[in-house]
């Protein structure tokens, strides 16, 4: 969104480079090049989204920025707190 924003008004000769889009690949070859770092790593997270009000328009930018779907969990501020001091 805003880095095409930016593109736009930086014009067709000047080169904006996004770490999302450099990043990820970089770390592909990196773990690919050391093993024992790789193999430390967890394949099996997840993402858990905590809002206090759920909203419309959360859902819509949650939908801008994450490609997969979000679930929304509505919590007050005292419950993160017993959620955190687990």
């Amino acid at each position: 969104m805003l880095k095409e924003e930016i593109r736009k008004l930086a014009g067709e000769g000047i080169s904006v480079i996004s770490q999302d889009e450099i990043i990820p690949e970089k770390l592909k070859t990196y773990l690919a090049h050391h093993p024992e770092i790789a193999e430390r790593l967890s394949t099996e997270s997840s993402r858990d989204f905590y809002v206090t009000d759920l909203t419309e328009s959360t859902d819509i930018l949650a939908r801008e920025f994450f490609t997969e779907s979000i679930h929304f969990q509505k919590c007050s501020l005292g419950e993160m707190k017993k959620t955190r001091t687990r």
